[in-house]
């Protein structure tokens, strides 16, 4: 706790330091209407809030369709970006490489300065990175747009950009994610009616994804995809009553079970490895997850960045939430549904609503199809 609080106050202090020896050119307006090449800088490592910052590239495509879109992404993050529609290029950041080899630092920079950007943009929505602000500094962008100040919160380093962005979600904290992350473009018409998430599979995953599900699947079954880890506790539905609602789906819905099994779901891979009527989707990267799972017909998840990814693929979701907001985070396909635990806590959530919820859903699904026959 000592060593963070040193930690901070040394950031501070060079921040003051900084600020007071570069001097950034203020604009109260600009002209972005002509932009012909554009950088966008999203590189934590959270899977979910990567894929919530899909609309915000589907909006800039759709306002510059003809214009070469940049994004710089975190090492975790790079694998879900490759092959998106909206990007033309994606460059990693790869942040423990570059702290241990000034090379690194310099042949980053390189790359990153291959394009004479028109304008870089940093959305900021849970909060702000130093990092990320330096990026834009270095990219020598033209126009730099980003969070100076986030709901009464100051960015330290926002003083480096030249077309500042104040935010505040106080008056409209319904607002979700998906759209928080174009609102740091409120003040040039950038919008899009599409918010849903994209992950941009190539034929040849698809078809390995379909492969997998085709040596499990029976055909008749209702496949149901299960992820009952989080990366946070408080996220996490207790794996009893994820049992009790697996035991419930196979024996009285007749379906067949697929759970994921994440690098930090060790402990609930331990409780349910037992289980011979559960098929494990483990130890694969995040794009074959994604492709495999594109196959089944719902899943249920905690929040976590996997139940973004299902969304992604075009699965219906539902959602247990306790600790964090479900109108901001939760999918939000015509399908999908979330439940929120008494209290803000998912294990108030009960198994008969989370199954009375699933068999809803099944049947608004089943419903869509025997239409669209």
């Amino acid at each position: 706790m000592l060593l963070k609080k040193v930690e901070w106050t040394f950031k501070k202090l060079l921040m003051k330091f900084l600020e007071l020896i570069i001097h950034v050119k203020k604009y109260d307006k600009i002209d972005i209407n002509n932009s012909k090449n554009i950088l966008v800088i999203r590189q934590h490592n959270q899977l979910g809030d990567m894929l919530c910052a899909t609309p915000l590239f589907r909006a800039l495509k759709e306002k510059f369709p003809h214009s070469r879109i940049t994004l710089v992404s975190g090492i975790v993050n790079t694998q879900i970006v490759l092959n998106n529609p909206f990007l033309d290029r994606v460059i990693e950041y790869n942040n423990v490489k570059i702290l241990r080899s000034p090379l690194k630092l310099i042949n980053f920079i390189r790359e990153l300065r291959k394009e004479e950007y028109n304008f870089v943009v940093v959305p900021a929505t849970v909060s702000m990175s130093v990092t990320s602000d330096l990026i834009a500094f270095f990219s020598r962008a033209r126009y730099r747009i980003g969070v100076v100040s986030l709901s009464g919160k100051r960015n330290l380093t926002g003083f480096l950009y030249n077309y500042p962005v104040i935010i505040n979600w106080e008056k409209d904290s319904l607002k979700h994610q998906t759209e928080r992350n174009i609102d740091v473009l409120k003040d040039f018409s950038i919008s899009t009616n599409d918010y849903s998430l994209v992950i941009g599979l190539t034929d040849e995953e698809i078809l390995k994804g379909k492969e997998f599900y085709n040596n499990y699947h029976q055909k008749g079954k209702i496949s149901v995809g299960i992820h009952a880890g989080a990366g946070k506790i408080k996220n996490q539905w207790p794996c009893e009553k994820f049992e009790e609602l697996i035991d419930k789906l196979i024996l009285e819905q007749n379906c067949e079970i697929f759970m994921t099994i994440g690098p930090m779901d060790e402990s609930v891979y331990e409780y349910f490895k037992d289980k011979p009527q559960i098929k494990f989707i483990k130890g694969m990267n995040v794009r074959h997850v994604a492709a495999i799972l594109k196959n089944l017909d719902i899943f249920i998840s905690n929040d976590t960045g996997i139940m973004h990814l299902a969304s992604a693929v075009g699965l219906p979701v539902l959602s247990f939430f306790g600790n964090t907001d479900p109108i901001q985070w939760a999918p939000r396909g015509k399908y999908d549904k979330y439940l929120l635990g008494k209290d803000n806590k998912i294990e108030n959530i009960s198994v008969e609503k989370a199954y009375n919820t699933f068999l809803k859903m099944i049947n608004d699904i089943n419903f869509l199809k025997i239409n669209n026959e």
